[in-house]
C-alpha cells in the first residue's frame, strides 16, 4: 500500500513549474540640483561678523582707537558701502570721519555704491572731501 501511494503520489505530482523572476524595480534618483556657486574673489565680511566689528568699535574709547581698530580689519577684511557708513557713523568727531574714508575705501567692493557715503557726512565740503577721495 505504501507502494502504491508512493507511486501515486510521483504519477500525481505535477511538473515543475519555470519560475520567472522579474528583475527588481529600478529606482531612478532624483536629479541631483547643480552644484551650489561657490562666490568667486572678495567677499564682504558676513553680517554676524560686523555686528560683533561695529560693537567692537563702540566698545573703543575715543575716535583714534575706533580709527585704529577699523584700520585693521580694513587690512584683511571687505565692506559693502553700507557697511562703510555704518562704520563712519560710529565715529564721533567730523575730522576723524573724514579720516575713515581712505581707510575704508580701497576695501568696498561694491564702488558703485559709495556714493552713500556722501550722506554720512553733514556739511557739503566734507561732502566734497569724500567725493575727492573716492574719486583718487
Amino acid at each position: 500500500m505504501k507502494r502504491l501511494l508512493l507511486i501515486l503520489g510521483v504519477a500525481c505530482a505535477a511538473p515543475p513549474r519555470e519560475v520567472r523572476q522579474e528583475p527588481p524595480p529600478t529606482v531612478q534618483e532624483a536629479p541631483r540640483p547643480p552644484p551650489a556657486a561657490v562666490p568667486s574673489g572678495p567677499q564682504p565680511m558676513s553680517r554676524e561678523k560686523f555686528k560683533e566689528f561695529v560693537h567692537a568699535v563702540d566698545e573703543e574709547a575715543g575716535d583714534a582707537a575706533k580709527l585704529a581698530l577699523i584700520k585693521s580689519a580694513a587690512a584683511h577684511d571687505w565692506f559693502t558701502a553700507a557697511m562703510a557708513g555704518v562704520l563712519i557713523d560710529h565715529v564721533v568727531h567730523r575730522e576723524n570721519k573724514l579720516a575713515a574714508v581712505p581707510l575704508l575705501k580701497d576695501r568696498i567692493l561694491d564702488r558703485e555704491n559709495a556714493f552713500w557715503l556722501y550722506q554720512h557726512f553733514t556739511y557739503r565740503e566734507d561732502k566734497a572731501k569724500v567725493q575727492e577721495m573716492l574719486e583718487h
